[in-house]
């Protein structure tokens, strides 16, 4: 009779652990899912930064010539303008 309540109990012990190891790997797998969507959402994130600094650095350099250009027309007409007195 002990043994057979032994393994009664051995066999409602083992099916507690059994339950309790499966939710533990349901939460551990629900964590795993939580975590890659949260990588995607970075690398999304990432990449959009990255294509708004690619496009900061293109208007930076759009913006850089054409404030050469003004420099550029700003010395020739001071040029001209001491050419001008010159005369």
């Amino acid at each position: 009779m002990q043994l057979e309540r032994a393994l009664k109990d051995m066999r409602a012990e083992l099916a507690e652990m059994k339950v309790s190891s499966e939710n533990k790997l349901s939460q551990a797998r629900d964590m795993v899912a939580g975590t890659e969507e949260k990588a995607l959402l970075a690398e999304s994130k990432l990449h959009a930064a990255e294509a708004a600094q690619a496009e900061a650095r293109r208007q930076n350099g759009v913006a850089e010539r054409k404030l050469q250009e003004v420099e550029a027309r700003e010395d020739a007409l001071r040029r001209e303008r001491m050419a001008i007195r010159a005369e």
